[in-house]
């Protein structure tokens, strides 16, 4: 009974929210009310939950939101699904994304465009808008998404939800859509840290609460330095609070990592062009990806250029880590952006663009890097948009970033959620 209540109340929020945001790309009504009906056993028994459109769901097509992609049904769950379901979670649908993980905005998609609950004149950011949305908006508490970019960070931060990034080859990728293998990454949203730890402990099937850090880096200079004034005080208070709970803040240099988007970009898209390219003749590819697929293509020989440079990149963050366990720096170098805004003023008289991978100017490093990361819902702006901060850890030290972001807890629990719409 407690499971169908729990259902009902998810389908009635798509209700009031699908129309403002277009967070769903399929809804599974009747058969997540079947799924209810059974008797569910396990740590997320009758939890509601969302997947982005990049997994597989059995019975249902997985197209990535590219209408180039056929509508096939898939035979089984992804192998995170499975383990989702396992643990008594109930799919009730899945979410809106850019069209092939292919870009930081949600704008570009198959299903039409994903707009912030906050703001709907603004962005949700991506890949995994969709997801966001449904988190923020009290859908569903735990949505299952990918981050080779920032795709679950980004969205995150624009939105206000918790958003983890695992490090590179933790968590299996069956059933799901590639989009640059060596750095293709499951990944979670959720509306609490509770949620998030929950979720966490199912997909890596262990628990461990994680010790709280006895150090901080604080990333700030160079290229860390490019966000919103509003952000950087924010990071100010994160270092405030760390400070009250007797943790070391450390300022840290030597790691700008002036080409860390250069890098990202020639490790992502000669991959994704390889598995793409037959979709290059298809009328239906959105501009914006098919361009991509084309610049790939263009650049596969600097491929293993930039293997070699991601491998001194993840040597530089191990080097640090001997003097700290963590770092924090922005997840994103403003709030969510108008739909319309090709570039977005910092506050200080710079700008960085919405649309070329301004988003993801703090995320991709930690992608190159392998490492995992985490957007932590932090504070509002002026304008009352979620701002973020992130946590880069050490190599499979999840628990330990979920530690460290217990101390970054708004002292009143969780920011609050945007209002539901009036009908």
């Amino acid at each position: 009974m407690r499971a169908t209540r729990s259902v009902d109340a998810a389908l009635e929020r798509i209700d009031a929210w699908q129309g403002p945001t277009n967070a769903f790309a399929q809804v599974f009504a009747e058969e997540a009310r079947a799924d209810a009906e059974l008797d569910r056993e396990g740590p997320l028994a009758g939890v509601p939950i969302a997947v982005k459109d990049l997994f597989d769901v059995r019975g249902h097509p997985t197209t990535g939101c590219c209408a180039a992609i056929p509508p096939v049904p898939a035979e089984r769950d992804a192998t995170l699904v499975a383990r989702l379901r396992d643990a008594g979670a109930i799919v009730i649908g899945k979410t809106n994304q850019h069209e092939l993980a292919a870009g930081v905005t949600n704008l570009e998609s198959a299903c039409g465009p994903t707009r912030n609950p906050w703001d709907p004149t603004r962005i949700s950011g991506g890949s995994s808008g969709g997801s966001a949305v449904a988190v923020a908006t009290g859908i569903v508490p735990i949505s299952l998404v990918s981050d080779t970019g920032g795709s679950a960070r980004i969205p995150a931060a624009f939105c206000g939800t918790w958003g983890l990034k695992p490090t590179n080859g933790r968590l299996p990728t069956g059933g799901m859509m590639p989009l640059a293998p060596e750095m293709d990454c499951p990944g979670l949203l959720a509306a609490s840290l509770e949620d998030l730890r929950l979720a966490w402990e199912v997909l890596a099937g262990e628990h461990d609460p994680g010790r709280p850090p006895h150090a901080v880096g604080v990333l700030l200079d160079g290229r860390w330095a490019r966000c919103h004034v509003e952000i950087r005080a924010a990071i100010g208070e994160a270092c405030s609070r760390l400070l009250r709970a007797e943790v070391r803040v450390n300022d840290i240099g030597g790691l700008d990592l002036p080409d860390a988007h250069h890098v990202w970009n020639r490790l992502a898209w000669p991959s994704f062009a390889e598995r793409y390219a037959e979709l290059l003749d298809d009328p239906s590819l959105g501009g914006d990806t098919a361009s991509l697929i084309a610049w790939g293509s263009a650049h596969r020989d600097e491929l293993p250029d930039a293997r070699a440079r991601a491998r001194a990149i993840r040597g530089g963050f191990d080097a640090l880590f001997r003097a700290v366990d963590v770092f924090l720096t922005a997840a994103t170098p403003s709030v969510a952006p108008p739909i319309d805004a090709r570039e977005v003023d910092l506050g200080d008289g710079t700008t960085i663009d919405v649309h070329r991978g301004g988003p993801s100017w703090h995320t991709t490093a930690a992608n190159v890097a392998g490492l995992p990361a985490l957007s932590v819902p932090f504070a509002t702006s002026s304008e009352g948009l979620p701002i973020g901060v992130q946590l880069i850890g050490r190599a499979n030290a999840e628990d330990a970033l979920l530690a460290a972001a217990e101390l970054l807890r708004p002292s009143d629990g969780e920011l609050p959620r945007p209002a539901v719409p009036r009908r």
